[in-house]
């Protein structure tokens, strides 16, 4: 407003020196007798003519004719073109380098894209708008690019007003040509000069060096520009595009989060705490819900157990394992004095020490063996058949061989017998007592084959001697009644005397070891020497037992074979042998008590000790199921009050490092009602806030302001 009050003043003293300025806005309608100017401004409606734009047709009309081209100015107003010009790099998009020495914005900076990619710009704006300063801004950067800028103005006042714009390192390279005056000389005098003395005074090394600094600074420029406008876009990004910051269920936009976090903070506001991302997150609804109950139950006074040494009840026998170690005691306790009584019959004490050296596992396996052998001989049936016993010692002495045959052909005697057993059984021969069967067999098989041959045996004159030898046979001998005179007949007593000759022969191998039953009936003679067959293969299954049972001893540096080499020997070894496994399976029982006693003991010796794990130690001792299990349960009571009061503490500690405030408030009154609720969404209240200082996080005002002034410098 100076500058054009300035100027008035000078127009109206030029005009006429008696005029007058008045400095207002409004201007006075009333007429004054001498000239008046006034700052209000003034709208000036006038007829103008046609003339001007009669005058520039004409000039069009008179160019075409002359040069027979259209000017592409008129053919822009008259067709439709490209108006885009083809890029010099062959269509590549050009740099985005603006070399601008004058403060410029957005719109300033489109105009240059635009002149770059189109034949013509037109640029309009009411006076005072930029436009001779774009056109500065314009100037110094195709002088930048190396190139030539021709500016013409319809004044030469408007030339001299944008010369005056350019920075004075450009304004001393522009050559202007203002006019034919001497003014105008002048200028361009000073024009050449200056670039002549530029061109005179160039100093190639030093400058390509100081241009080398600026590119690198320009660069630097660049590259910091371009990270506040990458900033920029990020910070408006974020605003828009979907975001999940990984608190809980939230998930969206900015704004939808916002909105959300704001429709909950009635519901979730209470949490007052400005929890951070690295709160523990194992507090959790359940916990809390938990750690309120114990706010609200457990009291101060209960916090002496806290003091007390106590031990994990987990650690100790559970009833039902306790009465199970202690009827496995008593049952050990039982046999083992039971067995005692053997032991001091025998006065074998010092044997019994001897065999406490002999490692458990080998011990036990002598007593298998043991077993396995006792129980074949005490099955053995001794007094039926003396012979077993005799038996049973050859076998254990390793003579067996003799017993093993014995087996084996009373085993094919008795296979021969029953294939004709049951035809013979009951069969009454006659006539043969005294005779050797042998014999009779052989007349027998003469006189079937003599009447297999249709032989008769009339004529006894006639006959062959053989079968003259065996007539007896049809006279004396009867089967069933019937006199032995034909073939069946026949056939029936050689069968009988093949099965009466094989329980002969048994009966001579067994007469040896008793008295056979040769005088029973046939049925019955099989049956007794079936039964013979049980017991001796019982004795011989005492041969590979025997065996494995001396290898043991032979191994075994604290027993000897030969103490073992008698039945009574054997029971004896057998005996003293249990009564050790019996003493160590007591104290294998006892060691779950002695074990617990020592637990018990060693707690007890130490300071602050709970009373009640001597009352423990006590019911242990006297093997009290009852009252150790009633006080076991004590225990397990006053440990899960311990656990309570910990876990209390624990969680109030937690709390005081994350949400001092959330403990003060719940310690003023924990009793409240209110919490129930609250404590019920902790983790959605949590979330909320964790999500309220992530949104805070983001908010980018102050960031934006110090990008601006990043930028702007």
């Amino acid at each position: 407003r100076t500058i054009i009050k300035q100027a008035l003043l000078d127009w109206m003293n030029r005009v006429q020196p008696a005029g007058e300025y008045v400095d207002a806005l409004s201007p006075d309608t009333q007429a004054s007798q001498r000239p008046r100017i006034f700052f209000a401004p003034a709208i000036i409606l006038r007829k103008r003519t046609d003339q001007m734009l009669l005058r520039a047709f004409a000039e069009i009309v008179s160019r075409i004719r002359r040069t027979g081209e259209i000017p592409p100015a008129v053919a822009s107003l008259v067709s439709v073109e490209n108006n885009q010009l083809a890029a010099a790099n062959g269509g590549h998009r050009q740099p985005d380098d603006i070399y601008f020495p004058l403060p410029a914005n957005d719109e300033q900076v489109e105009i240059l894209h635009k002149i770059r990619g189109q034949r013509g710009v037109v640029v309009q704006g009411p006076p005072g708008t930029g436009k001779s300063h774009t056109i500065a801004n314009l100037i110094a950067h195709y002088l930048a690019e190396g190139k030539r800028v021709l500016v013409t103005s319809h004044t030469a006042r408007a030339l001299k007003v944008l010369r005056k714009m350019l920075p004075q390192e450009i304004a001393s390279l522009c050559v202007v040509a203002l006019g034919d005056d001497e003014r105008a000389l002048s200028a361009l005098e000073s024009s050449v000069n200056g670039i002549t003395s530029r061109h005179h005074y160039w100093e190639p090394a030093k400058n390509e060096v100081e241009i080398q600094r600026l590119t690198d600074k320009l660069v630097q420029s660049k590259m910091h520009e371009n990270a506040i406008l990458a900033e920029f876009q990020r910070i408006r990004t974020a605003e828009t595009e979907p975001v999940n910051p990984g608190i809980g269920n939230y998930s969206g936009t900015l704004s939808n989060i916002a909105a959300r976090l704001q429709r909950e903070k009635e519901q979730y506001g209470w949490l007052k705490d400005a929890i951070s991302n690295t709160a523990n997150p194992v507090l959790n609804n359940e916990m809390l819900q938990g750690y309120l109950k114990d706010l609200r139950q457990l009291l101060p006074s209960q916090e002496v157990v806290l003091k007390l040494n106590l031990i994990d009840p987990e650690k100790l026998l559970s009833p039902v394992d306790f009465f199970d170690c202690k009827t496995a005691e008593e049952t050990a306790q039982s046999r083992l004095e039971n067995v005692k009584v053997d032991l001091r019959r025998l006065g074998k004490e010092s044997k019994r020490e001897l065999y406490m050296k002999i490692p458990q596992e080998q011990r036990q396996a002598v007593i298998a063996l043991l077993d396995q052998l006792l129980d074949t001989l005490n099955a053995l049936d001794y007094h039926s058949y003396p012979w077993v016993r005799k038996a049973a010692q050859e076998v254990m002495d390793g003579r067996q061989s003799v017993w093993e045959i014995l087996l084996r052909k009373s085993l094919q005697h008795l296979k021969t017998i029953k294939q004709s057993i049951d035809r013979v059984t009951e069969v009454k021969i006659t006539g043969i007592g005294g005779k050797d069967l042998r014999v009779v067999k052989e007349h027998a098989l003469n006189l079937l084959a003599h009447l297999s041959n249709a032989g008769s045996l009339r004529f006894g004159i006639f006959l062959p001697r053989q079968v003259k030898d065996a007539l007896y046979l049809t006279k004396d001998v009867f089967v069933n009644g019937v006199p032995c005179d034909d073939k069946p007949q026949l056939e029936t007593l050689v069968e009988y005397i093949d099965v009466a000759d094989q329980f002969e022969r048994l009966s001579g191998i067994w007469s040896i070891y008793t008295e056979t039953p040769n005088k029973a009936p046939l049925d019955l003679q099989l049956a007794e020497y079936k039964h013979y067959l049980d017991p001796l293969k019982r004795v011989l299954e005492l041969h590979q037992t025997s065996i494995a049972l001396k290898a043991m001893l032979a191994a075994t540096p604290e027993l000897n074979e030969r103490e073992a080499e008698r039945l009574e020997q054997l029971r004896e070894l057998h005996t003293i042998l249990g009564i050790v496994d019996l003493e160590e399976a007591h104290k294998t029982a006892r060691a779950p008590f002695e074990e617990l006693q020592r637990l018990l003991g060693q707690k007890i010796m130490e300071n602050n000790t709970h009373p009640i794990l001597k009352e423990l130690l006590t019911h242990v001792e006297n093997r009290d199921e009852n009252r150790y299990e009633s006080t076991l349960q004590t225990l397990k009571n006053v440990w899960q009050l311990r656990n309570r009061l910990e876990n209390r503490n624990n969680i109030t500690h937690e709390l005081e490092k994350h949400a001092p405030l959330l403990v003060e408030m719940l310690m003023e009154n924990p009793h409240n009602s209110i919490w129930d609720s609250r404590l019920e969404n902790f983790e959605e209240a949590r979330n909320w806030a964790l999500m309220m200082n992530w949104m805070n996080a983001q908010q980018v005002s102050e960031a934006e302001k110090q990008l601006k002034k990043d930028l702007e410098s």
